[in-house]
């Protein structure tokens, strides 16, 4: 039989309360073989599931249940392929299967049986997108209504210097004294911890603000032109993340070149000049890093995770495993390391080298480079299109300065609603 009106609204109802909300960082520990084993909880080698992952389950469920009734197959069935999109699946499926079979290989499997069910809620996302379960600037909204209210409590946090009492959204416990919280050190004298919302660490905060600002910023309209972009850089401030500060402005100056640069093909041969640019760039420092001094603390350390990083590679070609690398710090650091210093290399494209191989890494680029590519192949390419590559792009230069893009599960979602958000648009 059709879909009840009741079934589609309920489904609506759901969708509109996981776009609010996935950044709610309320969860469960289901594994923890090695959290524990270098004297701190450690999250990167911990199973967890998060409340929002299991909303969006249920959104799914529901959706295909309704689909299973309908008398006519899904919409998403009768989209026709093309070589293209055979290809880019292909190549994300053998991705997957390396990462897997790596990690069965040198690592704990487990952790990528957690990884894989993350890719699998990523996948969901971009197809319920691509359904249109509400139109896409619906869409955006709920985004942006969720991207208010981050801000609002990053500002009373940063404001009150501690935490807000939002355990129940997931809120991390904040003070300017407690170790692992995110903090600056004040000219005058004390500390001050940047703007967290409900999210794990401030950098991801940065990430989704960033994400949601430049998906946004082709729906606005009116007031809204000059209130959400204001309002959201604002918020991207009180994060303190240098790299979503970065990211942001070098945004915008793309968004003001192709008001220059107007035909496609300009635009094409700016962001592919760029992205090449940007993984030599990469490239250079993994190998050159050493060559490099700093005396600030945190890049000192980033130093260090960077070094680590090289020489587990060079000893592990093909990778240590899916979340493997933290397990493996201490056989290449040259000092005994501290609770806190145990983390994964600050850079998306090295920890998949180290990971899952440069095999995995050359599949990862070929996706990218895909990815671009097919946006610039869009029937309805045209200015007011133009600006949708942007959070994608974002994306790939906040992933050469944290991890947090990979090893959680809000960083998979952006990278899918920055992709998919495209492919959805009307």
């Amino acid at each position: 039989m059709p879909q009840t009106a009741p079934m589609q609204k309920l489904i609506q109802n759901l969708w509109k309360l996981f776009l609010v909300s996935f950044p709610f960082s309320l969860h469960f520990v289901l594994y923890e073989n090695a959290s524990y084993r270098f004297g701190q909880f450690n999250p990167w080698v911990t199973g967890i599931i998060y409340l929002p992952e299991l909303l969006l389950a249920l959104i799914f469920v529901l959706w295909a249940i309704s689909q299973f009734t309908q008398k006519t197959p899904a919409s998403v069935v009768k989209k026709t392929s093309n070589a293209t999109k055979v290809l880019a699946f292909l190549f994300w499926l053998l991705f997957v299967i390396n990462a897997g079979v790596i990690t069965f290989l040198q690592g704990d499997f487990n952790l990528f049986l957690f990884f894989a069910f993350k890719l699998f809620l990523a996948v969901i996302v971009c197809l319920l997108l691509q359904e249109e379960l509400i139109p896409p600037h619906h869409t955006v909204r709920y985004l942006l209504y969720g991207a208010f209210l981050q801000v609002v409590v990053a500002g009373f946090q940063v404001y009150l210097n501690g935490s807000l009492g939002l355990a129940w959204l997931g809120e991390s416990r904040l003070g300017p004294d407690l170790l692992n919280v995110a903090k600056k050190e004040l000219v005058e004298g004390g500390r001050q911890i940047r703007g967290y919302g409900t999210f794990l660490h401030p950098n991801i905060l940065g990430a989704y603000l960033v994400t949601v600002l430049f998906i946004a910023l082709p729906y606005l309209k009116k007031f809204g032109r000059l209130f959400w972009p204001v309002f959201l850089v604002f918020g991207i401030y009180l994060t303190g993340s240098l790299a979503a500060q970065l990211t942001a402005l070098i945004l915008f100056g793309l968004v003001l070149l192709f008001k220059i640069l107007r035909q496609s093909v300009q635009q094409k041969f700016v962001l592919f000049t760029a992205f090449f640019a940007l993984i030599l760039v990469n490239g250079w420092f993994f190998f050159n890093h050493g060559q490099i001094t700093v005396e600030d603390t945190s890049v000192a350390d980033r130093m260090s995770q960077n070094q680590i990083s090289l020489d587990m590679f060079k000893d592990n070609l093909s990778g240590v495993g899916v979340h493997n690398f933290t397990l493996n710090m201490e056989f290449y650091a040259p000092q005994r390391l501290m609770p806190w210093e145990v983390q994964p290399v600050h850079n998306v494209y090295f920890l998949v080298l180290n990971e899952m191989g440069i095999q995995g890494l050359i599949l990862l680029l070929l996706l990218i480079l895909m990815a671009l590519g097919a946006y610039f192949k869009r029937g309805d390419y045209n200015q007011d299109t133009a600006k949708m590559i942007l959070p994608f792009f974002g994306l790939l230069i906040l992933a050469s300065f944290d991890h947090l893009l990979l090893t959680s599960y809000i960083g998979l979602l952006l990278i899918v609603l920055a992709l998919c958000h495209v492919t959805s648009r009307t």
